[in-house]
């Protein structure tokens, strides 16, 4: 559907010229009981509004927009991801689920997010595991291999860079102060699109 132009958010189409399409309204209800030909004239209107709503939607829905396209991917790319990010993904398969160029992948990512993917996966990975550090009691082990590392200590290691404890650390300051401010960020992800 988004390759069409077609969206939740758009309708199918819009009409510039509603006045036109009200006006052929206008004039076939007024003429259905003046001639005994009826069928003969409601068939012309009937043609007339199809070539009317035909033409409007020429003027606005012909061809889908490059934005509509790459919007779509980006949904998509992140979809894969929020269905991968379990496993050792990568930009390059990101890119191939979608069957785009990898270099295609970051212009859309830089348009849509103001990140790069793999600045994305590994926030997104980030702040899965915040949320599981926050939620459960699973070991930092357990934790690292949900959110798609094999190395706990590589994992450690991003996780205190990106958010300035290490899991550990950063589980004890949420659950001994209630600090909630450390627990997302604003990265913008869904599943179900």
């Amino acid at each position: 559907m988004d390759q069409i132009g077609l969206t939740s958010g758009s309708g199918i189409f819009h009409l510039s010229d509603i006045e036109k399409i009200r006006a052929i309204f206008k004039d076939a209800f007024s003429k259905r009981h003046q001639n005994a030909d009826v069928h003969f004239y409601m068939d012309s209107y009937f043609f007339r509004l199809v070539g009317a709503i035909a033409s409007e939607f020429e003027k606005t829905n012909a061809k889908p927009s490059p934005l509509s396209l790459s919007e779509s991917r980006f949904r998509q790319a992140l979809v894969f991801i929020g269905n991968n990010y379990t496993h050792r993904i990568t930009v390059a398969d990101v890119a191939n689920s979608l069957q785009v160029e990898r270099q295609t992948l970051s212009r859309i990512f830089q348009k849509y997010s103001d990140r790069s993917p793999q600045t994305y996966i590994l926030e997104f990975r980030m702040e899965k595991a915040k949320s599981l550090l926050l939620t459960t009691t699973y070991s930092i082990t357990a934790i690292a291999y949900s959110v798609g590392y094999d190395d706990v200590l590589q994992f450690s290691k991003i996780f205190k860079a990106k958010v300035g404890l290490s899991p550990k650390k950063y589980r004890e300051e949420v659950q001994t102060h209630g600090t909630t401010a450390l627990i997302t960020e604003d990265i913008p992800y869904s599943t179900n699109s």
